[in-house]
């Protein structure tokens, strides 16, 4: 905690996960009580950035291939890096792209549109010559790590010059501007069963 004042979310992640371990190292007979417990968190407002369509533009711009079709596909479905990140080649069909999100357990069916049909073309094509089970993943076919997008996302917000950007920001403007479409935006990011798209890029 002391170490990431800056970062209050990145410090209680890392808190959550250590009172993981202690809540196993009790159950395991390996300590008599979770010291973790005592020790309270960072609180945190919630955050109301909007990424306009300009910064989302020039961020593109900067970004490397994969990172930039990664964004597409965040925006179009309104879902979180992690969840992106993790659609499987099985998950896609004709009828659209089926996530079960990771925070939430949410079962989400993207429906199929034009837009988000050339979005899996692009990431398909990234690394023809090799297959792998997610929709992204490095040359030798795993998955790609999340520091690895974490920090091309940090050099493409660097260099576009936008500051205090978060790649979960997408995820809030994709929901504002369905909201501004007249589409609703609960469902669009998951809290429902199902889900369809904005196929619209950015807009402020």
């Amino acid at each position: 905690l002391d170490d990431n004042k800056t970062t209050p979310s990145m410090a209680n992640l890392l808190r959550s996960f250590l009172k993981g371990m202690f809540q196993r190292a009790v159950r395991w007979g390996i300590v008599e009580a979770n010291p973790v417990r005592d020790i309270a968190q960072f609180k945190t407002r919630k955050r109301d950035r909007y990424i306009t369509a300009d910064e989302y533009k020039r961020i593109r711009e900067f970004a490397t291939p994969t990172l930039a079709c990664l964004m597409d596909l965040a925006y179009i479905t309104g879902q979180r890096m992690g969840d992106c990140r993790h659609v499987k080649y099985a998950d896609i069909s004709e009828a659209g792209v089926f996530i079960k999100q990771q925070k939430t357990g949410a079962r989400v069916l993207i429906a199929m549109t034009p837009d988000l049909a050339e979005v899996i073309a692009t990431a398909r094509a990234l690394h023809q010559s090799v297959k792998g089970l997610t929709l992204f993943h490095r040359r030798d076919g795993t998955p790609i790590p999340y520091g690895t997008l974490y920090h091309q996302w940090r050099n493409a917000c660097r260099d576009a010059k936008v500051e205090d950007a978060n790649f979960h920001d997408i995820r809030a403007a994709a929901a504002t501007d369905a909201n501004a479409q007249g589409l609703d935006s609960r469902t669009l990011l998951g809290h429902t069963t199902e889900s369809s798209p904005n196929p619209n890029p950015p807009t402020t």
